[in-house]
């Protein structure tokens, strides 16, 4: 008996690791393998200088940002016809505005076509509330409030007629989804998905009441922001903090890796730290083999999000790596027992780091709080989680 196939449909990073959808996508297509489906990843056409440098030889090269990205996968459902679409979703990836509403149609009618079994996967899900005119034209989208609610509640409607099941990796957005956009059937909760690196572990006997020491290592005086660098991640609410704390931490640096969206704000973040010199770093865009390197050696990794519309992947890092980790007021419902969090104000964020950064026993206490917490966040679990969709879906 033939396996069933399952083919995922997912975006590729700009050459250079994987990055946001495209990372997660990469870690649950290996968390998956060892399964009875036959999966195959269904990305967009590269050339093959940057297939080979996206590491994406296995993925087939199916369709192209913006308006033929729908006509595209339509001719890929006809030719192959999958037991089951798995969509990897976020507003954007599919090549704006026209990739969106070509993407869409192309779901709606292959459900009408050839009665496609289709599994979504909604990466982001904001809160009506937040989708303000500001918050919008920082993230480059010009539309009146009105009209992006308009916009995200259309675009659920339209996900949730053409699939089987939506999934999300919170309960938060469940609820939102139910609440806020119109979603009967609850969609299923997976979370985002985490890979346990990281080993947590308490001071030695010698080293347990000295401050600023701690199992990292001496050179871990590091905090960390990590990822893409966007307006609505608060970083320079971060930098400010740090700004109050460095005459009194004169050991300590940030840093803060990943690229920039945006030339203006990336400009903007460097102008804040300026005045901080060689203590706060930037080092762009981090290859693959470097990231274990740069978590393991950071002492507590800071997420200073405005907005809560997606599931963090520097927090699933941060997870995997037993990292200990502040959270703003925004994200607590990722980590509702989390101790270390701090409303968005860098009086407030100074305040919380202060005994992070002064005493080894508080970092190893939180480094082990985030080994324990990731265990519920591990891939084999996510990945069974999956598979149990998929088998349900197919039944």
């Amino acid at each position: 008996m033939n396996p069933r196939s399952v083919a995922l449909l997912t975006v590729a990073s700009p050459p250079g690791p994987p990055q946001g959808v495209a990372a997660y996508s990469a870690a649950l297509v290996g968390a998956l393998a060892p399964s009875e489906f036959d999966i195959t990843v269904w990305s967009q056409r590269q050339t093959r200088a940057a297939a080979r440098q996206d590491r994406g030889e296995e993925a087939i090269g199916v369709w192209r940002p913006g308006i033929l990205a729908g006509p595209d996968l339509f001719r890929q459902l006809r030719r192959m016809r999958p037991d089951l679409l798995h969509v990897q979703f976020e507003f954007g990836i599919y090549g704006g505005t026209l990739g969106l509403l070509s993407l869409l149609g192309a779901l709606a009618l292959g459900r009408a076509v050839f009665k496609q079994r289709v599994v979504v996967t909604l990466h982001q899900v904001p809160s009506a509330r937040d989708l303000t005119a500001e918050w919008l034209r920082r993230s480059g989208i010009y539309l009146p409030a009105w009209a992006g609610r308009l916009v995200v509640r259309s675009v659920v409607s339209t996900l949730r007629r053409s699939s089987d099941r939506l999934i999300v990796h919170a309960d938060v957005f469940r609820d939102r989804l139910r609440s806020e956009w119109g979603v009967g059937s609850p969609p299923e909760v997976v979370p985002h998905g985490v890979a346990l690196t990281g080993q947590a572990s308490g001071p030695d006997e010698e080293t347990a009441d000295a401050p600023g020491v701690d199992a990292r290592g001496a050179d871990a005086h590091r905090l960390l922001l990590f990822g893409y660098l966007k307006w609505y991640k608060g970083i320079e609410i971060a930098i400010e903090a740090f700004r109050r704390l460095a005459d009194e931490f004169p050991q300590w640096t940030l840093t803060i890796a990943g690229p920039s969206t945006s030339d203006a704000y990336l400009e903007m973040l460097r102008r804040v730290a300026r005045s901080l010199g060689s203590r706060v770093e930037f080092l762009g865009r981090v290859d693959d083999d470097r990231v274990t390197d740069l978590f393991r050696h950071s002492s507590v990794v800071l997420l200073p999000y405005r907005r809560l519309f997606s599931a963090s992947g520097p927090l699933a890092q941060a997870l995997g790596h037993a990292v200990p980790f502040v959270i703003s007021e925004e994200l607590r419902p990722l980590c509702p027992g989390w101790p270390h969090w701090a409303r968005p104000d860098p009086e407030e964020w100074a305040r919380v780091l202060r005994p992070l950064m002064s005493d080894g026993a508080v970092r190893a206490t939180a480094g082990r709080l985030a080994a324990a917490l990731a265990q519920g966040w591990g891939w084999p679990m996510v990945a069974e989680r999956t598979l149990e969709i998929y088998r349900v879906v197919l039944s």
